[in-house]
């Protein structure tokens, strides 16, 4: 982690005793899970194409696309998963 991005997530400081308040970044295994789970709700990739609409089937692709571009604009470059 560089540390821009440390400072970045810098939440609050503690005077009496020195301490620092920060939030870490989210774990790969996380956001693993998270498409893993969004995906298995996708009727377009289980459904036999004979029975979809292709107008839904384009929307449901569309929804996979942005799904999958936000969640790795989530991760950090330095990361596995962020380095596809």
């Amino acid at each position: 982690m560089k540390f821009r991005e440390i400072i970045s997530r810098i939440t609050g400081f503690s005077i009496p005793i020195f301490g620092i308040q920060w939030n870490p970044p989210e774990a790969e295994c996380a956001a693993a899970k998270r498409v893993l789970t969004f995906l298995e709700d996708r009727r377009v990739l289980y459904i036999p194409s004979e029975m979809e609409v292709p107008h839904y089937c384009v929307e449901s692709i569309i929804r996979i696309r942005e799904f999958l571009t936000d969640e790795l604009g989530k991760l950090h470059s330095n990361n596995e998963l962020g380095k596809v």
